[in-house]
């Protein structure tokens, strides 16, 4: 083999590395849990969160050594969706610099576990930088999108067991009286199904019966959640999709589209009585004035990642016992880090929200958007979000492949994309080491 061939080979191999590890964190992360009685943590969800993190950061550390070779053997090209990420990462750096406790904000509350630190958002950032690297072609992002898909319906089983009683495992808190699913929070559960969610109903456009009964797994687990902010989410994903498609001329997906958002919103009325509280946000009102004047008295650098529980604790007034609430969460995304990194850490955060609005995943994360107004970002979901950043960013710059694919847009993948997944490919085309199996990679990626 040339060398000029073996270098290309060793390219097309690293690029596959990357985009196995992907495939790995996607799936393990939110299944990732162990028993209550194996960890005893100052965290009461540690036994849910440690693993998750875990996984996600050694993961991300094996990652990184082959972005960089693939960096300097073919440069990345990056567009103006990667400026919300460098921007976020940098001011998480100065606001760490300036923060009231810099050794929290750069290892986190509680070391090991699942936090907004800096240290969390690099390994999220190098998640960013891992799909730019290695996901180059619409097919690709097409089958990571699948997989996302499969990974929303996989976390949604022990959710929907857990609402029927037949889960063999204790896996909810204490006190808590909805299933959690393997997140051990309902709130972190709903951010993840209301985004996987998402993430299919913006692929279903073929086989429409396979992405239907997938979506119906994922819809039943929210509702089993009642989680109010997931489901506002996925209405305005029906919306977002039900404009685009009278937009382009095609009523027979419009009404279908149509039908489905009303269905959803009696069926959300009837089956989940506590959305009949969405009203009541007098606990996330408080939360939300007092995260104002934590904006208001620090509002060039905040009070630094990870800072919010304590700035919380001296400035909220005591509840009706005298005790005043420990959140760890201002249940709104901008608003928290306006308060953890002042305001231009809040613009950039937002940007992570709205930049995508004008790429081809716009209607995924318009409901992402929608649900972090009101929810709780966690590893599992954040994974998720840095993810289909990478894969918005491509969309952009995608080439055309000889698949007759122009880059410009998703038309959503078919069900022969799950044949792309790795164990598929062994049994459909035998040894991966034979010299033709290498020039059929080659030919694929290149």
């Amino acid at each position: 083999m040339r060398p000029t061939r073996r270098r290309e080979h060793a390219l097309v191999l690293a690029e596959r590395f990357l985009r196995s590890g992907i495939y790995f964190l996607v799936v393990a992360v939110p299944l990732a849990i162990v028993s209550k009685d194996w960890l005893y943590l100052e965290a009461e969800i540690g036994y849910a969160e440690l693993p998750k993190t875990l996984i996600l950061r050694l993961t991300t550390l094996a990652l990184l050594p082959v972005i960089v070779y693939i960096f300097f053997r073919r440069p990345f090209t990056f567009n103006w969706l990667a400026l919300p990420v460098a921007a976020f990462l940098v001011w998480s750096v100065v606001a760490t610099a300036f923060s009231t406790n810099p050794r929290i904000s750069f290892w986190g509350e509680f070391p090991g576990q699942d936090s907004y630190s800096f240290l969390a958002t690099f390994h999220y950032s190098v998640l960013f930088l891992a799909v730019v690297a290695g996901f180059r072609t619409s097919e690709q992002t097409r089958t990571l999108l699948a997989w996302i898909a499969v990974s929303g319906t996989l976390a949604s089983v022990p959710i929907l067991l857990q609402y029927l009683g037949a889960f063999p495992f204790d896996l909810i808190p204490s006190g808590v009286g909805r299933p959690t699913g393997t997140f051990a929070n309902p709130v972190f559960a709903g951010s993840f199904i209301c985004l996987t969610l998402a993430t299919t109903l913006y692929v279903a456009h073929t086989r429409l019966w396979f992405w239907a009964n997938i979506a119906g797994i994922q819809l039943m687990a929210l509702l089993a959640i009642q989680s109010r902010a997931g489901l506002l989410g996925v209405l305005v994903i029906l919306v977002w999709l039900g404009v685009r498609q009278i937009r382009e001329r095609d009523p027979q997906h419009g009404v279908l589209i149509a039908g489905a958002t009303i269905g959803l919103v009696l069926l959300t009325i009837i089956a989940v009585p506590r959305i009949t509280t969405i009203a009541d946000m007098s606990g996330r009102l408080a939360i939300w004035r007092t995260s104002g004047e934590i904006i208001a008295d620090n509002p060039a650098v905040g009070v630094g990642p990870d800072m919010f529980r304590y700035a919380h604790l001296e400035r909220a007034p005591g509840g009706p016992t005298g005790l005043v609430e420990e959140p760890d969460h201002a249940h709104n995304w901008i608003t928290h880090h306006s308060a953890e990194m002042g305001l231009p850490g809040g613009l950039a955060a937002a940007a992570l929200l709205l930049a995508p609005l004008a790429s081809p995943l716009a209607p995924v994360f318009a409901a992402r958007a929608t649900e972090q107004m009101f929810g709780v970002a966690r590893v599992s979901d954040l994974m998720l979000m840095f993810i289909l950043l990478g894969a918005a960013h491509n969309a952009k710059t995608q080439p055309a492949t000889k698949h007759g694919d122009r880059g410009r847009g998703y038309t959503g993948p078919r069900l022969r994309c799950l044949l792309h997944l790795p164990f598929f490919r062994l049994l459909s085309r035998g040894s991966l080491h034979r010299r033709s199996a290498k020039r059929r990679w080659l030919q694929r990626d290149r």
